[in-house]
């Protein structure tokens, strides 16, 4: 039979009558430390449940259907009574066991086949969420900048990191593990209610907890199987970017220097320094830690748009804070790894320079004498004293730095143009200030301690002037010349003029004022010079027929040849006098070259006996050594000895192309050929130079480095080796980067194995300056091929960038820091002084050949590993020579410089 409401009624009646009820038992067996809110009548929660008998026996749990109750507290409760009020009270992650006796359960009728009548029941409960109706979004703010210039408004567009967390605490996403963060418009309909509210009034860097209820959060769908319905949802969020799509880029001048002369306009190339950062402080690049200006035309699509437009109107020497916002820098996109999509992006500016390809020399007189009549010009010989700096008061050099102040004939292309240029025109004890730009400078190539595109500024003071001669010339009349001159010449009228009598004629010219001599040449070569190309016969006096005069066939007018270089001849009166110099045929290709180009100074110094070091940084016996080991040329109308010079000069001087050709005045195009084909032949004999000890000689390799090492356990030392950095000019993307190496400079490398007196055994060149050391190794056929040292009787000693091997090679490194005891510690010192040869030979390397090594090879970077090693077999050349290039003769030669 059925048990109705009615009986029920009564049978809890008699309860009441005959005995007490007992009431619910709640044991709180885990309460969390922390409580900001308990279950109230009128709250909604959710919570996992299991619930038994009170012999265990389990009737229903929340785990076993997979999902959590949810439901209200005291109001329309959909559970037991006494389920309803043990609840009350709990905090979040609260666990209790809730004992319901019947009365307050299921009582005398039980439910179904499944609680019995006057069943007692048991619950476990964990409580999981807990919010109300009338809940708001709660923001606690955790950090807040100090600055905070503007804040989260509706439109805006917003980058923030977050961690998203349930209210029991489990993590349900978080953009840091995703290393990228959330971007959204504000009030687009992109978030949930209750995070639009709670972003709005932030700054970026600001930090905030943000905890929204379900009903402003994902409500009862929840979110897949992250966040489940009904769930109160705990955002903790980092503000990293706030923009508006109507922003401009915003421009903060924080030093301007005074005066400002110009400001940059289109179509001007800038240099500056930069530190980029993201609004949170974040730096993303910078170009100081590249040591490097970042150089561009402004206005002109090479940088981003907001740069662009940023840049014009600075001043030289002026810093300024510039803003871009994304659509005016990298977009949505981003570029690369380095900067994400939608940033916005902050660069602290310091103009360097600017200049326009159109600028001539900016010459400012700020100091000239009284008396200034006789004025520079091109061709004259000059003394000066300068200071250059770049716009910003950078010192680069100055005269003080040297013994003496520098001499030199201006227009010949000893110096920068601009520099030549401003220095003309200029009186005795006349002081300029010139501004020369990169073009009329050393360009986008730069120079050693010179920027690239970097704007100088010159202080100068002319010291001395000597009027010259025009280019060519040995002697030019400043009057109409004697006519007829031989007599006039002749002066105790033998009839016969030896240089002695011919030497004093010209000089009683000049005396007299009525000629003038080269002045950038010693006066007695000069007079040698003009007194053999009139000695027609080479017998040590010119005669009245020797004295040549012809007439110029366009002007008709006399014209004294022996005062003339051959040179500065033209082409017709070449070949009027070419006969007169067949004596010459019987001469080698080389003599004839320097006596028919006899005004080409560096040619008169590699023929002469004068020292060679100076110029070619090698002496003449290594200079022999490698004309006699390199194979012969073929036929051609330059001699194997000019050819190695103009190669050598080139190496020793790492200058252009078309310095070097202005040096040996020969074409530019020659010169590339030259050097190619030059280090080509050394590639031929490298074998010769750079090879493995022979086993008899490995005995004497061992022992100097036992000698190094101050230890006999070095004895079997085979090599040192390491790795160097040779500066290029990297090609163009993409595998520019590949150049780069950790500090950041493009560079290939050299491997280099010594022996204990710094001669090179083996080189490996061309791996890009991204690859390290180790691998380096591994790429080598040395390596591959396990070519030397001899295994297992000696071993190579590198530093600690390598590893310790035993195959293919046996490879010894010092102890790791730090350092176990004693024991490892003198090992390391023995060690270190041994291993310290390579780095020695790479500094002698570095000293000779500074050009080479302390700048950016200005050639393709496939070429760039047959210069370096054309260096090495020099270096081996010059040991072998005991040419030594001592610290006193690098300074001095830095001082002829």
């Amino acid at each position: 039979m059925a048990i109705t409401p009615v009986l029920t009624f009564f049978l809890t009646l008699i309860h009441v009558l005959y005995g007490q009820l007992e009431d619910v038992i709640i044991d709180r067996y885990l309460i969390p430390t922390h409580c900001s809110r308990e279950v109230q009548v009128g709250d909604y929660i959710r919570y996992q449940y299991n619930g038994t008998f009170e012999d265990g026996r389990k009737f229903d749990s929340s785990l076993d259907k997979g999902f959590p109750f949810v439901g209200q507290v005291g109001v329309e409760s959909k559970v037991i009574p006494g389920l309803d009020k043990g609840v009350q009270g709990m905090c979040v992650n609260e666990r209790r066991k809730i004992t319901v006796p019947p009365h307050l359960a299921y009582g005398v009728l039980g439910a179904g086949s499944v609680i019995p009548p006057d069943a007692t029941l048991v619950f476990d409960v964990l409580l999981l969420d807990l919010w109300n109706k009338e809940d708001k979004v709660q923001i606690r703010t955790l950090h807040r900048p100090q600055k905070c210039t503007r804040t989260v408004m509706p439109t805006d567009f917003v980058r923030y990191h977050y961690n998203g967390s349930l209210l029991e605490g489990n993590v349900f996403e978080s953009s840091h593990l995703q290393n990228s963060t959330y971007n959204t418009y504000v009030r687009e309909g992109n978030l949930i209610k209750g995070m639009e509210e709670g972003i709005l009034g932030m700054c970026v860097g600001e930090r905030r907890s943000i905890i929204i209820p379900p009903f402003l959060a994902y409500d009862d769908k929840g979110y897949g199987a992250k966040i489940p319905p009904y769930a109160t949802v705990i955002f903790d969020v980092l503000l990293v970017d706030v923009f508006n799509v109507k922003d401009d880029v915003n421009v903060e001048v924080q030093k301007i220097p005074q005066p400002c002369r110009r400001k940059a306009v289109v179509g001007d190339f800038i240099r500056y320094h930069y530190n980029g950062t993201f609004q949170d402080g974040t730096v993303f690049d910078s170009s100081y830690s590249r040591n490097s200006t970042y150089n561009t035309f402004i206005g002109m699509g090479y940088v981003i748009a907001g740069m662009d437009k940023a840049l014009q109107g600075v001043c030289v020497g002026e810093w300024r804070r510039v803003t871009v916002p994304p659509h005016l820098a990298y977009g949505e996109n981003g570029s690369g790894e380095l900067i994400p999509g939608s940033a916005v992006l902050i660069f602290h500016l310091h103009v360097i320079d600017f200049h326009n390809p159109k600028d001539q020399v900016d010459i400012k007189v700020t100091y000239k004498p009284a008396d200034c009549t006789l004025t520079s010009a091109e061709n004259d010989l000059i003394l000066y004293h300068y200071n250059c700096s770049l716009l910003d008061g950078t010192r680069l050099y100055s005269s003080d730095d040297y013994p003496e102040p520098p001499r030199v004939t201006l227009g010949q292309g000893k110096l920068i143009s601009g520099l030549d240029e401003g220095l003309q025109g200029m009186c005795v004890l006349e002081r300029r200030e010139i501004t020369v730009p990169p073009h009329l400078a050393h360009g986008t190539n730069g120079a050693l301690g010179v920027p690239s595109s970097a704007v100088l500024l010159f202080e100068l003071e002319l010291l001395q002037l000597q009027k010259g001669v025009p280019e060519g010339f040995l002697f030019i009349w400043l009057q109409d010349s004697p006519e007829p001159l031989f007599p006039v010449m002749d002066m105790n009228q033998d009839q016969e003029v030896p240089l002695e009598e011919f030497s004093a004629f010209i000089m009683l010219q000049v005396a007299e004022g009525r000629g003038r001599i080269h002045p950038g040449i010693d006066s007695d070569t000069v007079l040698k010079d003009m007194f053999n190309n009139q000695d027609r016969n080479t017998d040590g006096k010119i005669t009245e027929d020797e004295l040549n005069i012809t007439v110029n066939e366009e002007e008709e007018v006399p014209i004294h040849e022996e005062l003339r270089g051959y040179g500065a001849r033209t082409p017709d009166e070449k070949r009027r006098i070419a006969p007169r110099l067949g004596q010459l045929e019987d001469q080698t290709p080389s003599q004839r070259y320097v006596q028919i180009n006899n005004y080409v100074p560096i040619l008169r110094v590699f023929f002469s006996e004068a020292d060679l070091k100076p110029a070619f940084r090698l002496s003449r016996e290594t200079i022999n050594l490698l004309v006699q080991m390199l194979p012969r040329q073929k036929p051609h109308g330059w001699s194997h000895e000019i050819e190695v010079a103009v190669c050598l000069y080139w190496l020793a001087r790492g200058t252009s192309y078309r310095v070097t050709a202005d040096i040996f005045a020969i074409p530019r195009a020659t010169v590339g050929r030259i050097v190619h084909s030059i280090v080509d032949d050394m590639m031929a004999i490298v074998h010769k130079v750079i090879h493995f000890p022979k086993p008899e000689e490995m005995e004497e390799v061992g022992a100097g480095f036992a000698r190094l090492a101050g230890h006999e356990a070095f004895r079997c030392t085979a090599g040192a080796i390491d790795g160097c950095h040779v500066r290029i000019l990297p090609p163009a993307e993409p595998q520019k980067k590949c150049y780069f190496n950790r500090k950041l400079f493009p560079s290939v490398v050299l491997q280099g194995v010594c022996d204990g007196k710094g001669k090179f055994l083996d080189i490996y060149i061309g791996n890009t300056g991204s690859v390290h050391d180790a691998l380096v190794l591994r790429r080598s056929p040395m390596y591959k091929e396990s070519l030397y040292p001899p295994v297992p009787i000696s071993f190579l000693l590198g530093d600690g960038g390598y590893p310790c091997l035993q195959h293919p090679l046996t490879l010894m490194t010092p102890y790791r820091q730090p350092i176990a005891g004693q024991v490892e510690a003198r090992f390391n010192k023995h060690h270190a002084k041994a291993r310290n040869i390579i780095e020695r030979t790479f500094g002698m390397l570095k000293t000779r050949w500074r050009a080479i090594f302390l700048r950016a090879l200005e050639i393709r970077p496939l070429f760039a590993p047959k210069v370096i090693a054309a260096c090495c077999i020099l270096h081996n050349l010059c040991l072998s020579t005991d040419d030594i290039l001592e610290e006193e003769e690098e300074l001095h030669d830095e001082d002829e410089d």
